[in-house]
């Protein structure tokens, strides 16, 4: 699965979590987070650090891979970013 945005790394937990059988109390418990972090994560909210989302990863037995592609004449890369540039402000 190639994921390029929050939103689609939410969605990957979140579809784990339910493969799983699990609430999102379930798998709180099983991280150091809380069930509302947990929430958070899955519907994509920008900002969340990234060292606690590896730790959710590994507790959904999930690893990230990298893939490295062609950057040239990638619209909707280069709409994301710019999109992320927009919502920082100046």
């Amino acid at each position: 699965m190639l994921i390029r945005t929050t939103k689609e790394l939410g969605a990957l937990v979140r579809d784990r979590r339910m493969a799983l059988g699990w609430t999102l109390d379930d798998l709180a418990m099983r991280t150091p987070m809380s069930r509302r972090w947990v929430a958070d994560v899955e519907s994509g909210k920008s900002g969340v650090a990234l060292g606690p989302v590896l730790s959710l990863l590994a507790a959904l037995g999930l690893a990230l891979d990298s893939k490295i592609f062609d950057l040239s004449g990638d619209h909707e890369l280069d709409e994301h970013l710019r999109g992320l540039e927009a919502s920082e402000g100046p």
